[in-house]
């Protein structure tokens, strides 16, 4: 009697698991967890920016013989205004789903 044919069938009738979804490994509690600014934080954290490098501006005008307080102020004035188009073209998070509407 030969075995390679009964490994053979037992191979065959072996069930195959099922292929696994994307984010099978992740629950859904998960993937509610991970935090995404909203466009308005972004805008805050571009304003605070833009008052940080007003402030350097005059700490700048009052001790003049600062050299690297002109390069910080306009790398944060830089930073502020690349964060503000960020903000303005960020998709606005929705807390409720489309087709429902409260009135």
């Amino acid at each position: 009697m030969s075995t390679e044919g009964t490994e053979a069938v037992e191979a065959a009738e072996a069930p195959t698991p099922p292929p696994a979804a994307p984010n099978a490994g992740r629950s859904a509690r998960h993937e509610r967890s991970r935090w995404r600014p909203s466009p308005l934080f972004v805008f805050t954290v571009a304003f605070l920016l833009l008052l940080a490098s007003a402030v350097c501006v005059l700490i700048g005008n009052v001790r003049a013989t600062s050299r690297l307080l002109p390069e910080i102020s306009l790398l944060l004035s830089v930073v502020a205004v690349v964060l503000t188009i960020v903000a303005l073209v960020m998709p606005a998070k929705r807390d409720r789903p489309e087709g429902s509407s409260k009135q």
